[in-house]
């Protein structure tokens, strides 16, 4: 028998998938070029593809608003004037109707011509792109055959293009990175505009404020990652990093969701665990050197300019590749395994490098800057 908790779920999923367009009032006249992106990503996919698609639509004249998370606010501040972002309660969203139902009517409101939500996996999104009004309204379908379009459920489906292939780093010579998070968006906007869309590249304008108590200059450690096996070890890394920073005359601002343990230093500040969103974007705004996992606030670092070294595995190798970064990896045969990774350790393989190639790195990174392109470092 299913439990309370079950049953409750599940009636919540059943008043979420009831059509409210029926009852919604008729939206008022489109307005020319104004155009509704729904996206309900984290921080990395906000920062990347997102950010790019925004910087084209507002290139060719479009007057953008976009609906995201509530905690992204922060995020959505460095890419749009407050005034056109719709913050967004995800769980209120799918357990309360009226919540549901107040949100779409402010969307019907503002007349937009055209609605798009370029993420495969959501049904939140597709839910606000079928129901805010616009005449032209567009989701995405990942599949593995490229077509055009597919009338369902009220929204015109734009065909993914394949799923990402082939392994090898494209700076070592061999095969071909995997399809981006940007070709996909690339792709997207074609299908819509009929016409295609050579450039698209991240952009950020970010004029953050000194976090209190950091030095001028200081190497910004990125703990953090997506998935923590993906994540460099910070017992491995500090003591190293520590010794090239009091070399270099640097200190060192470690950053993670939480708390992280490491020795007391006063090149070391360890600040994981303390800070909200917007004062970690202060942090990595002013650093003079970023380090981390592969993260939201690594890729806003090497969007913003900074010299950055990203811990950055094979297993989807180029999806989310930065423009300017050093990458540290171990090359794999396995690289392209989706991270079903079948050698043993809690950490991947791929970003466990030995303390000799992560000494070398460090180097690399600190003493080499600024960096022109990506760089590997094996």
């Amino acid at each position: 028998m299913l439990s309370a908790w079950a049953i409750t779920a599940r009636m919540k999923d059943l008043l979420f998938r009831v059509p409210l367009a029926p009852f919604l009032p008729r939206p008022v006249r489109p307005t020319a070029k104004r155009a509704l992106l729904v996206r309900d990503d984290v921080m990395g996919d906000l920062l990347v593809p997102t950010s790019a698609v925004l910087k084209w639509l507002q290139d060719n004249e479009y007057d953008v608003f976009m609906a995201l998370r509530r905690e992204m606010l922060p995020i959505g501040g460095l890419l749009l004037p407050e005034e056109r972002l719709l913050p967004l309660d995800l769980r209120e969203y799918r357990a309360s109707p009226i919540y549901r139902y107040n949100f779409l009517k402010k969307l019907r409101c503002l007349g937009f011509s055209l609605a798009f939500g370029s993420t495969g996996h959501s049904s939140v999104n597709d839910d606000i792109v079928r129901n805010c009004g616009a005449p032209a309204r567009y989701g995405y379908q990942r599949n593995n055959r490229l077509k055009e379009f597919l009338k369902l459920r009220g929204l015109r489906r734009v065909r993914s293009l394949p799923e990402f292939r082939a392994y090898a780093p494209n700076f070592l010579g061999g095969g071909r990175i995997y399809t981006s998070a940007l070709e996909h968006e690339r792709h997207f906007l074609s299908a819509i505009f009929s016409s295609p869309v050579h450039e698209l590249s991240p952009h950020v304008v970010l004029q953050a404020q000194r976090f209190p108590g950091l030095p001028e200059r200081y190497i910004h450690y990125v703990a953090d990652a997506g998935n923590m096996r993906r994540a460099f070890p910070p017992e491995r890394l500090l003591p190293e990093l520590l010794k090239e920073a009091k070399e270099a005359g640097l200190s060192i601002a470690l950053t993670a969701l939480k708390p992280v343990e490491a020795d007391a230093s006063p090149a070391l500040i360890n600040l994981s665990g303390r800070l909200s969103l917007k004062e970690l974007l202060q942090v990595t705004a002013k650093a003079t050197v970023t380090l981390g996992n592969e993260s939201g606030p690594v890729h806003l670092a090497s969007i913003l300019g900074i010299p950055t070294g990203m811990f950055y595995g094979g297993g989807h190798y180029g999806k989310f590749l930065p423009d300017k970064a050093l990458l540290i990896s171990k090359v794999m045969p396995c690289f392209g395994c989706g991270w079903k990774c079948v050698h043993p350790g809690y950490t991947f393989a791929c970003v466990n490098v030995s303390d000799v190639e992560l000494r070398a790195a460090l180097r690399r990174l600190i003493y080499s800057r600024p960096l022109a392109g990506v760089e590997g470092a094996y």
